[in-house]
């Protein structure tokens, strides 16, 4: 008979003590150091940036919430591995814990081993690093979050997929036969490194194919990619109906009204559609369009320039498109843009004002 409560029963665990928490307090343990670790990123995150918005304040938990089990639950089994079995500290009785569902975590399973460690010193400060650059806005952030976002689920694919092979080739089931055991600690445990980082590469992909304004500083728009930018001012932008599109995308559909207002009250000559561009694309390849403005130049794949509004009517107008399109279609592009940018300001609108109410 097993000395040891883990599968296959003839598993060999050397030096095997029994854990002396009961499972309601090891779980509850678990529960608390998640609370601390989402209360305290959420007081730090309201007084160091209180307008972040929600999604990102979701993702600056997650990854801080990531990082710690990465770095100091999961590396402290890549540390401690050759004892696990006879621990008796929180950590130690934790995993045995879950071992019930895996065992390859107390015998110095190979594979294991090795995606611990590097789960744990190269995921895990990078999840801190990612928190980070989300909270500073930093143009670095989703590179390095689809880096992360995809190692997560690499390797979490090919944690199943090796203990699933073993079962149904060899017979071989590391999990004991409660359903709890397998389909609570084994499958759904480990799906959230799955789901999380799935819609975070998605995100980041997103954000990366996206040619845009990414934001305002000392009064000029950065635009470009989260990779690739460019400095300009909005009288510059309002020279090109390219421009105008890409200012009423990110929410000033207000002032670029009041401009042109203000330019026709003062009679000054312009047409959007032959003005002279400050910004224009100066050559195009298959795999890129180089876009130039004064000293500045950037590099943006056709799908980058598609992925929004702004990006399109620059590509079309280089490409030569622009006069055979229909007056309908610039109009389209237009309200859309202005409508776009309208719900983004509804929508930081009513953040702001929830911010204010809990304040």
């Amino acid at each position: 008979m097993a000395s040891h409560p883990f599968y296959p029963p003839d598993l060999q665990v050397i030096g095997y003590v029994a854990n002396t928490l009961s499972v309601p307090a090891l779980l509850g343990s678990f529960a608390l150091a998640t609370l601390a670790v989402i209360v305290v990123t959420s007081l730090i995150l309201k007084s160091f940036r209180p307008t972040i918005s929600r999604l990102d304040k979701i993702l600056v938990g997650w990854f801080i919430f990531t990082g710690c089990i990465h770095l100091f639950l999961e590396g402290d089994f890549v540390y401690n591995h050759r004892s696990m079995p006879g621990r008796t500290d929180l950590f130690g009785q934790l995993w045995k814990e879950y071992a019930k569902a895996d065992s390859r975590y107390m015998t110095m399973e190979p594979f294991v081993l090795g995606m611990e460690t590097i789960t744990a010193f190269a995921w895990g400060p990078l999840s801190y690093l990612i928190a980070w650059l989300i909270v500073v806005q930093s143009p670095h952030r989703h590179p390095v979050q689809m880096l992360v976002s995809m190692g997560q689920v690499y390797g979490d694919v090919l944690y199943y997929a090796t203990s699933m092979l073993d079962e149904s080739y060899h017979a071989l089931s590391y999990s004991r036969p409660e359903a709890y055991y397998y389909w609570g600690y084994f499958i759904f445990l480990n799906a959230f490194w799955i789901v999380i980082p799935g819609v975070c590469m998605y995100q980041s992909y997103s954000a990366m194919q996206r040619f845009a304004i990414q934001f305002e500083t000392a009064g000029l728009y950065i635009i470009g990619t989260p990779t690739a930018q460019m400095h300009i001012t909005f009288d510059e932008l309002l020279d090109s109906l390219g421009g105008i599109v890409g200012l009423l995308e990110y929410g000033l559909g207000w002032r670029v009204c009041h401009s042109l207002v203000h330019r026709i009250i003062r009679y000054r000559q312009w047409n959007v559609l032959k003005a002279s561009q400050a910004l224009w694309i100066e050559s195009s390849s298959p795999l890129f369009y180089e876009l130039r403005h004064a000293s500045e130049s950037i590099r943006v794949t056709p799908a980058e320039l598609e992925g929004s509004r702004f990006g399109r009517i620059i590509k079309e107008e280089w490409d030569g498109g622009m006069h055979v399109r229909q007056k309908r279609w610039i109009a389209r592009m237009i309200v859309a843009a202005a409508l776009a940018g309208m719900f983004k300001n509804i929508s930081s609108f009513f953040h702001s004002r929830r911010l204010a109410t809990r304040q």
